[in-house]
């Protein structure tokens, strides 16, 4: 059986537009021993037809790649597990299958965790739109506890496709995804992996291309049902931190998280989910005026919901409805 240094897991979903482009990335990675577990989620266009072409024109790797089949579509996190269960390298990492990767992406980041003896290396990348590229550097201090708190403050996103894991702490600490709590988890994961880890490191190169205009790309996804997961990885991530004994986070930095976590639920026009912003995370309510995570506006109707004033809710949303009111996309 065929050792690998490096186990790469590509979930995949209805991604035919840009499932080749990534492909090819991966098959001319530097790196020699390297494996590469596609999920496919139950695409319904031609996702996987477009991936055995390019497959077919790298017949050097086709001991490397194995792809996992799901008999129905189950969501991120479902796939992210299912390529756990596969992983046979010393180290994992992942790739979305919209985006792409520099050639030496894993030769650099395994020399990285080689040299420095460390269990996790992230690495910068670019934010790719339709025409232009933004450079995003995601320096942080090599300490988990930093990286921890940096995450919690939003400074940092908890994404896993810039960073390459030892395989051992997800096996020995039982790290899993939570399947259906697809929007956040992520930061979840990355977050138990940061604490169970020994050292950690950072490898100053942009050698990710993270795409942003798939408009069908789960993280784009702006459904309520998408906002009710990820305030569900929110309060997964408090129960565990609590859990732990994690100490170094400020009360007013973890109320701040909460609030972010469920603020669009303040953006929408059901009553449903004004009357939820009260009963989900419920003890950060009443702390809302003490914020900077929402504007004055919103902050009166978090207010509003917490004491049930269902005609002051009502009133809000008509007047929303008929004069409008522009939002916007929220960081994670």
């Amino acid at each position: 059986m065929k050792q690998f240094d490096v186990s790469i897991i590509i979930p995949f979903y209805n991604v035919e537009n840009y499932i080749v482009r990534c492909a090819h990335s991966l098959f001319q990675q530097s790196l020699e021993r390297i494996q590469f577990i596609f999920v496919n989620d139950s695409s319904t266009d031609n996702s996987l037809l477009k991936l055995n072409d390019v497959i077919a024109q790298y017949p050097f790797r086709k001991e490397d790649i194995l792809i996992v089949n799901h008999a129905k579509n189950r969501g991120s996190a479902a796939a992210r597990n299912t390529g756990l269960d596969h992983v046979s390298g010393e180290y994992t990492g992942w790739v979305d299958a919209d985006d792409w990767i520099e050639r030496d992406m894993y030769e650099q980041m395994l020399a990285k965790t080689k040299e420095e003896g460390v269990d996790m290396v992230w690495c910068d990348f670019y934010l790719e739109y339709e025409d232009s590229s933004v450079k995003v550097t995601n320096k942080v201090p090599n300490k988990s506890s930093v990286y921890i708190g940096e995450m919690i403050k939003a400074n940092v996103q908890g994404m896993l496709w810039n960073k390459l894991f030892r395989s051992e702490v997800f096996t020995k600490y039982e790290i899993r995804f939570i399947e259906g709590l697809c929007l956040g988890e992520d930061r979840l994961v990355v977050l138990k992996y940061l604490h169970y880890a020994t050292r950690i490191s950072y490898l100053d190169s942009f050698l990710y291309h993270y795409v942003q205009y798939n408009e069908i790309s789960i993280v784009k996804d702006s459904s309520d049902k998408r906002f009710y997961e990820e305030i569900g990885n929110a309060q997964l991530i408090d129960e565990f931190i609590k859990s732990v004994g994690i100490n170094y986070i400020s009360e007013e930095d973890m109320n701040d998280f909460k609030i972010r976590s469920k603020r669009r639920l303040l953006l929408s026009t059901s009553i449903v989910d004004l009357k939820n912003w009260r009963i989900m995370l419920p003890e950060v309510n009443r702390k809302v005026f003490k914020t900077k995570e929402l504007r004055f506006r919103h902050k009166v109707i978090a207010y509003m919901s917490e004491f049930n004033s269902l005609f002051f809710l009502q009133f809000w949303l008509f007047l929303k409805g008929r004069f409008g009111e522009t939002t916007v996309r929220v960081k994670k």
